[in-house]
């Protein structure tokens, strides 16, 4: 069984401090997340991440579950996932981590794990909109962060 990896990566002319608040303020994702319109949640480690995630032509509502959320002290991040009975059939993990570079610069990664049975399904029918989707996420969060 294989895994696939879908990453984005961004330098970011901000304060990991502020990258991470801009990232963390879920109600503000509509006016700025071109690929996540909407996040509901608390953020505490085990709780639901409600999602309406765009995907190409298609807008899925998707629940994840909060796995970690750490402030940059000194690197940040932020991890959710799925929850299923059947890992061997799919499992999906979502680790973003703002690093900083200097004072005023810092780096944004994010990475999708998907693995199991119908990772190569999921591949096919969304790897090309799941690496547009964190790509253009992560540009608008650099347009964001620096506009902050």
């Amino acid at each position: 069984m294989g895994e696939r990896a879908y990453r984005a990566e961004v330098e970011i002319e901000a304060s990991a401090e502020t990258v991470f608040a801009v990232l963390t303020d879920l109600k503000a994702y509509p006016s700025w997340n071109p690929f996540t319109s909407r996040v509901d949640a608390t953020l505490v480690v085990g709780a639901p991440v409600r999602m309406r995630v765009h995907l190409g032509r298609l807008t899925l509502t998707q629940v994840e579950y909060v796995r970690e959320v750490t402030p940059p002290e000194p690197v940040g991040r932020l991890t959710w996932g799925i929850r299923t009975a059947t890992p061997w059939l799919l499992r999906a993990e979502r680790v973003q981590t703002v690093t900083p570079i200097s004072d005023r610069w810092c780096r944004y990664t994010t990475v999708d794990t998907i693995g199991g049975a119908l990772e190569p399904v999921v591949a096919l029918l969304f790897g090309r909109a799941l690496d547009e989707g964190f790509n253009a996420m992560a540009e608008a969060l650099r347009q964001r962060a620096e506009g902050a």
